[in-house]
């Protein structure tokens, strides 16, 4: 008895189908409240022009504004190739929920790290105020932060499964 190799596509699993739709949505909504948010910056520039101080925060914002375009766009091109079963996407999708997660516990740091530069030293009897709303705002970041690598662990523990590797694996034949 000999046994022929099918030359059909491996079993779709929901699991990824989803995970793919989930993020693009996501990074559609991402792209248009960018867009909205960048028009805004736009029409803001006269007014920053009458304000000396805001012209350089308005190019910060415009500069963030871009950045979040492209990892939007980039998400998008991830979660399209997911869909499709691609192995590079599925690779990237990867390596983009670990940046994530080290994005998540780092951006409270840097945000507290950054306000503290860009402010002047608080008055002695408002120190602990000041401070404990820092520590505590950090606190919370961290928290939503960890939240949030949690499910990228799982996404990650479930996308390098066997299983759902062989999906993107090629056709024989």
């Amino acid at each position: 008895m000999t046994t022929a190799v099918s030359n059909l596509p491996h079993p779709r699993s929901l699991f990824v189908t989803v995970v793919a739709w989930i993020f693009i949505v996501l990074s559609a909504f991402m792209i248009i409240g960018s867009a909205c948010f960048g028009l805004m910056t736009i029409l803001m520039e006269s007014l920053a022009e009458s304000e000396p101080g805001m012209t350089a925060w308005l190019g910060v914002l415009q500069s963030f504004v871009v950045m979040v375009l492209v990892i939007a766009a980039a998400i998008l091109a991830l979660s399209i190739g997911l869909l499709r079963r691609s192995r590079w996407a599925r690779g990237a999708f990867i390596r983009m929920l670990a940046a994530s997660i080290a994005f998540q516990m780092l951006l409270p740091i840097v945000g507290v790290a950054w306000f503290l530069s860009m402010t002047p030293e608080p008055p002695d009897q408002a120190k602990l105020l000041v401070y404990g709303f820092l520590a505590l705002w950090c606190a919370i970041g961290l928290a939503i932060g960890l939240f949030w690598s949690v499910i990228d662990i799982w996404l990650i523990r479930r996308l390098s499964a066997p299983d759902v590797g062989a999906e993107f694996q090629p056709v024989p034949g």
